[in-house]
């Protein structure tokens, strides 16, 4: 048997007709008792409210205590502390200083500039190994500044010995390179001399970063050719790699040396960071034994080439021995 549920939609009706006359204004005394007798009411539930809540055990306000309100709104209303600022990295500059090792005063001269400057030494120079010692003795970073063929051949009359030419085949390379490194126990790691023009074939690139991670050394791209491929072939390859950024003293002049330091603090406040060259010049060393002394003013801060490698990079290949 099935039970049936109908609904019924129900009409308001009217039983009693509205009134068509208005009520009569009423008289300032029974005003005056109709406001006494409302406020009455209010004060009659303040007083309800008193005594049935407020003087009520907690327990019995149900799920919520008044205690648990009150923490409530003071969440909400107090003023929240605000997140503390992340520090912003200071700006970091490195600056190495190329072709040591033939003219040992300027040399020395470069080497007593205060701060974790690095030092490209010329292999098979007259004084590399002497400057080498004296730049780890002090605390600085020693590279090999391996000469590589340019493009213009009057640059290449300059290479000197342990240069990396475009016609050696792998063997002869291989065998050059090895020597160089040899050459110079305490570098951690290689720039190029010179090399417009090796630095932009991929074979011999590829030739130099298996040599160099063989060797567990990092590469420093002077870049001298803005189509070098050094740079994507070390990436490949996971060696460890940086670039120049600031040639310093391509005119040995202070103003112009002061205009390119300037440069490279740029460079570092846009970037984060920034690497600079220079040589052993009278004029670069008063300039940098000046302006390395102002960072502070600059906003910079000079590290070493190592603090400047990319997070992450594979620890097989970083050096094994740094300038202590």
């Amino acid at each position: 048997m099935r039970t049936i549920f109908t609904t019924h939609t129900l009409t308001p009706t009217l039983s009693t007709p509205v009134p068509d006359f208005v009520l009569p204004p009423p008289s300032l005394e029974s005003s005056r008792r109709e406001t006494t007798a409302r406020m009455q009411s209010v004060e009659n539930v303040g007083n309800r409210f008193s005594r049935e809540v407020i003087h009520t055990p907690l327990p019995a306000l149900g799920s919520i205590s008044l205690i648990a309100c009150f923490i409530i709104i003071l969440i909400f209303l107090l003023p929240r502390p605000a997140a503390a600022d992340q520090p912003t990295p200071t700006p970091e500059i490195s600056i190495i200083i190329d072709d040591i090792g033939y003219r040992m005063h300027d040399d020395m001269r470069a080497i007593a500039i205060p701060g974790a400057l690095a030092y490209a030494i010329m292999p098979h120079s007259p004084h590399a190994l002497k400057m080498s010692h004296l730049a780890s003795q002090n605390g600085k970073l020693v590279l090999l500044h391996l000469p590589m063929e340019a493009i213009m051949q009057e640059k290449n009359r300059f290479l000197g010995p342990g240069a990396l030419w475009l016609g050696m085949t792998r063997e002869q390379f291989m065998l050059t390179l090895n020597i160089d490194l040899n050459s110079l126990p305490e570098a951690v790691g290689v720039n190029n001399h010179e090399g417009s023009l090796l630095t932009r074939h991929p074979g011999h690139m590829a030739w130099l970063m298996d040599g160099l991670k063989q060797n567990q050394k990092f590469f420093i791209d002077s870049l001298t050719s803005e189509q070098s491929v050094a740079g994507r072939i070390a990436m490949e390859k996971s060696v460890p790699y940086l670039k120049r950024d600031v040639f310093l003293d391509n005119e040995q002049n202070q103003a112009y040396i002061e205009s390119q330091f300037m440069e490279l603090v740029r460079v570092a406040r846009t970037n984060g960071k920034a690497i600079g060259i220079g040589h052993p010049h009278p004029e670069t060393i008063q300039v940098l034994s000046r302006e390395l002394q102002e960072l502070d003013r600059y906003g910079v801060v000079l590290v070493s080439l190592i603090d400047l490698m990319q997070p992450g990079t594979e620890t097989d290949v970083l050096p094994v021995r740094l300038a202590k």
